[in-house]
């Protein structure tokens, strides 16, 4: 029971370190982006491998995807911050047994990403404040959290070229959505970004 205890602290140290470290990089410009050829399923296969100790009793990972393969030009580094944020945060803010579902699908050079959960939503009046760096929403602070994770999955998805947004209701539950190019053309991207 002690162990568990420790490993889970331990965890959301980690959680908090990388968000401190990620959120000074991206103040300071030192973020760079290094794309390179991927395939995604497997790639989002593993992530969920990775989240298993993290979930409640009887939740549920289900991955929904268009294709059975999906060859993407990113970078993966930033790719997993981005998921392994909103896993994290389906996970933390979803009871025992609720099912988070992960669905992705390519139309055109777009990739859609949506991460499904049921857990206790985003107050409307709140919802405008989101993104903001160290916000959380009333109903969150009885969690444990920094209020940079999505702050983070913001500016890195920009910087991948996408934008994020999202549709939350309280009590029924979040679902946010990644629209990032499949191939990022390192050329037509803003110097600004590097």
């Amino acid at each position: 029971k002690h162990v568990s205890r420790i490993r889970t602290n331990v965890r959301d140290l980690v959680v908090i370190l990388n968000d401190f470290l990620s959120l000074s990089k991206l103040e300071e410009g030192k973020v760079q982006v290094k794309p390179q050829s991927f395939e995604l399923i497997q790639f989002i296969k593993l992530l969920i491998e990775e989240m298993e100790p993290n979930k409640k009793e009887g939740q549920e990972i289900v991955l929904k995807n268009s294709q059975p393969f999906i060859t993407v030009f990113l970078d993966p580094k930033l790719l997993n911050h981005i998921v392994i944020n909103l896993l994290s945060n389906a996970i933390k803010y979803s009871g025992e047994e609720q099912r988070i579902i992960i669905k992705t699908e390519v139309k055109g050079k777009i990739l859609r990403m949506d991460i499904k959960d049921k857990g206790i939503g985003i107050p409307k009046e709140e919802q405008k404040n989101l993104f903001n760096r160290f916000f959380r929403a009333e109903n969150a602070t009885n969690f444990q959290g920094t209020g940079l994770g999505l702050h983070i999955v913001k500016q890195y998805t920009e910087l991948l070229g996408g934008d994020v947004s999202f549709k939350s209701k309280v009590g029924k539950g979040s679902t946010f959505s990644l629209r990032l190019p499949v191939n990022i053309n390192k050329d037509e991207m803003s110097h600004d970004n590097f």
